[in-house]
């Protein structure tokens, strides 16, 4: 009898055990468990529609006038405490940020991942930024180097990742990713 409930409390052990450690060190979801915070990431804008020369106008499919810039979209990073932490909640500082692209099209070329930087440390609470989601230097290489041509009617369709990596201010733990998704159609709109 007493092997027997000795067998039992051996099973439910091993079974807590293969449980606790499934899943990896990040809380899935775009989240981040830190010690005393986990910290997640959501673009506010779901679908950009960037246009590469803006105030641009067409004419028997050329391009006058216009100015190239940057678009960016907000995104909101939120810290939230762990309600059983005793010590007060710490700062994460983010100190790798980039936006990755996938094609979603065959028309649509590979282009390289574009690093940004966060300017301050995520404290306790909701801190919006933004994030240069098309940079400048990378729609004039979508022109100069990979074929979107003004005035033309291609459209560049991407699936967005904003990736963070970051770590805890005075915590003892490892650093953590977090991330959040969008879609972008990049085309020279014309007047607009």
């Amino acid at each position: 009898m007493l092997g027997n409930k000795l067998m039992k409390v051996i099973i439910c052990l091993g079974s807590f055990l293969m449980l606790s450690s499934c899943g990896s060190d990040n809380a899935g979801g775009g989240a981040a468990e830190f010690t005393t915070v986990f910290v997640t990431a959501a673009a506010k804008t779901l679908r950009l529609e960037s246009d590469v020369i803006t105030g641009n106008t067409c004419t028997n499919n050329v391009t006058t006038g216009g100015t190239v810039s940057t678009d960016t979209v907000d995104v909101d990073l939120v810290s939230t405490k762990y309600q059983n932490v005793t010590i007060p909640a710490l700062p994460v500082r983010v100190f790798k940020a980039t936006v990755s692209y996938a094609p979603r099209n065959s028309v649509s070329p590979a282009i390289p991942d574009q690093p940004f930087n966060v300017p301050d440390d995520i404290l306790p609470g909701t801190t919006t930024i933004q994030v240069p989601v098309v940079p400048e230097s990378l729609k004039i290489q979508l022109v100069n180097n990979l074929n979107l041509q003004p005035c033309s009617t291609t459209v560049y369709e991407y699936y967005v990742t904003i990736n963070f990596t970051g770590t805890e201010v005075g915590g003892s733990g490892p650093s953590r990713d977090f991330s959040t998704n969008m879609n972008i159609a990049i085309a020279d709109r014309s007047g607009t």
